[in-house]
């Protein structure tokens, strides 16, 4: 199970073939594209904090993310949720 936040097309999701990817994005047109490329793969447009999921991940994937967010730490916080004790976050 993958998380990937900032996916934009999602490429990198779809690279790593989850059973359950999910990406998250803020821009329409980005979420758009992907949904038409992978259907088979969840895509929410928002931010992490605009979305609520019921899942925990096994990966997450953060593209870019640390470099759009003024509060990092904030953003791990807000990613503890969909953490368990084995998560990998991987941070491109």
């Amino acid at each position: 199970k993958v998380l990937q936040v900032g996916c934009k097309t999602a490429s990198k999701l779809a690279a790593v073939k989850p059973t359950l990817g999910v990406g998250i994005d803020d821009d329409i047109n980005n979420i758009a594209m992907a949904r038409h490329k992978y259907p088979d793969y969840q895509f929410h447009v928002g931010t992490l904090q605009d979305v609520t999921l019921n899942e925990q991940f096994d990966y997450i994937i953060l593209s870019s993310t640390t470099m759009e967010v003024y509060d990092i730490q904030e953003l791990f916080e807000s990613l503890q949720k969909y953490c368990h004790h084995r998560t990998r976050i991987v941070i491109d």
